[in-house]
């Protein structure tokens, strides 16, 4: 019977959804597991579940599921079966240079740093060389103040404070902010000390 040996790494400041390689306040759980899981999280906290032990304890949202096949492989699979799992890379450098490869295939999402790329099309032209046919998914935005994504559409929006402005030539992450975000901060910065 195999086993296999789980890591889970989080950290405690807010790095957009993306894993940050610099930090140094990562949190380390790991176990050792014979069988299915559930890998699950409350804040910075993970857990390793196992599902025939009763229900997951409340606060956690499960991750994804760790699954064993009849022939003693391991694979994950997502919670949610419209919410794919994605695979972080921080390079395809192994340690003494040779390099790995990950091929990608329609359907596959690139992210590189906030913004999002869907890969349509791959086509082989001669020589071996490979045509990649990428579009740019909807650029997501975030205000720059709370930090909170965007959950409607603006149009949707019923309250002005909770729309999103460019107010000035920023471009990127810092490009939006919620009106009242920036009504507050604005406050602040009458106030004398």
């Amino acid at each position: 019977m195999k086993n296999i040996k789980v890591k889970a790494f989080t950290w405690a400041k807010d790095s957009h959804k993306l894993f940050d390689y610099e930090s140094s306040s990562l949190v380390l759980t790991k176990t050792v597991s014979a069988g299915n899981l559930v890998i699950a999280r409350s804040n910075n906290e993970v857990i390793f579940h196992d599902s025939t032990k009763g229900e997951l304890p409340q606060n956690y949202t499960a991750l994804c599921n760790l699954n064993k096949d009849t022939e003693d492989r391991f694979y994950l699979t997502s919670v949610n079966s419209t919410v794919p799992l994605k695979l972080a890379i921080r390079s395809l450098n192994k340690a003494k240079g040779n390099k790995q490869i990950y091929q990608l295939k329609a359907g596959d999402k690139i992210q590189i740093g906030r913004v999002e790329y869907f890969v349509r099309e791959i086509k082989c032209e001669k020589d071996g060389l490979t045509k990649m046919d990428v579009e740019e998914t909807k650029e997501s935005k975030n205000c720059r103040i709370c930090l909170e994504d965007e959950e409607i559409e603006d149009s949707d929006i019923q309250d002005i404070d909770k729309a999103f402005i460019s107010p000035c030539r920023c471009k990127g992450t810092s490009k939006y902010v919620h009106v009242n975000c920036l009504k507050n901060w604005m406050k602040s910065k009458k106030q004398p000390p």
